[in-house]
């Protein structure tokens, strides 16, 4: 691996706007998120404060996290030598892309993005657009770099093939629980996990119809811990013990949560 790169990040100056983030886009909370950030902010103002103010700080925190994990992509990349955003640059539209992840949409690029992401509100849960666009290129981007440097340690042919493969959005009709990739072989989907939740309890949870799918094309997954900076490859679920949910906490959906094996090494990118 190359060596560490010191230099913060790429850009000199990120300008986070909370006003444009949410542009034309009607607020839709997560009751169990809203709660949560609620009772924190309780306790860290516990003087009454107005409910307008409560949410300003509520998005002020969301943007805050997003920013931190925007950071961090960066600062990977920076150690393998690269910079993030010659790779974004490689993407379909990366004057859109970028603009998205930096909070700098025009009203032009706002339209242009809901009509990209038309009808996928099952698929968003919580999220509005926006939210919804940053998080998929940042794990855009996370799944490039463990593709072209931290995979090919374990595998000799990687070939992308899911739906996003080109690096598009994807209206809700055309969005699909299919393989992200193939591997000697062998198809696998990629997962990023931000929270470590994964590793600390050992759960992985697919959403809606997901594992069955996934299930009937014999495909494994690979786990991606940016963080941690660790993954783990299960290389098939017929083994994988499952637990059907029927609502999860977060997305609000039916889900099926595997267990993860003890056998399964998370190992640390090289």
């Amino acid at each position: 691996m190359a060596a560490r790169i010191t230099c913060r990040h790429d850009l000199a100056k990120f300008d986070y706007d909370p006003v444009a983030l949410e542009r034309s886009q009607e607020r839709r909370w997560n009751a169990g998120e809203k709660n949560t950030l609620m009772h924190l902010i309780d306790l860290l103002f516990p003087i009454k404060i107005n409910p307008f103010v409560h949410i300003l700080i509520l998005e002020s925190v969301r943007v805050i996290a997003f920013q931190t994990k925007l950071q961090h992509v960066i600062h990977l990349y920076h150690e393998f030598g690269v910079r993030a955003w010659v790779r974004l640059a490689a993407y379909p539209d990366p004057e859109l892309y970028h603009h998205i992840l930096i909070g700098t949409l025009t009203s032009i690029e706002s339209d242009k993005l809901r009509h990209q992401l038309f009808r996928t509100e099952h698929h968003r849960d919580s999220r509005n657009i926006m939210e919804y666009a940053r998080e998929m290129i940042l794990n855009w981007l996370i799944e490039d770099l463990v593709i072209q440097y931290v995979l090919p340690h374990k595998f000799k042919k990687i070939k992308l093939i899911g739906g996003d493969r080109d690096r598009r959005f994807l209206t809700g009709s055309h969005v699909a629980a299919t393989p992200d990739l193939k591997a000697d072989g062998r198809k696998y989907d990629i997962k990023c996990d931000w929270t470590g939740y994964w590793h600390e309890k050992g759960i992985v949870d697919l959403r809606d119809g997901e594992y069955p799918l996934l299930l009937k094309q014999n495909a494994g997954l690979v786990l991606i811990l940016p963080f941690q900076k660790q993954i783990g490859i299960l290389d098939s679920l017929t083994e994988v013990k499952v637990i059907k949910g029927k609502m999860h906490p977060i997305w609000h959906k039916p889900y099926h949560a595997l267990e993860l094996s003890e056998n399964l090494c998370w190992e640390e990118w090289k």
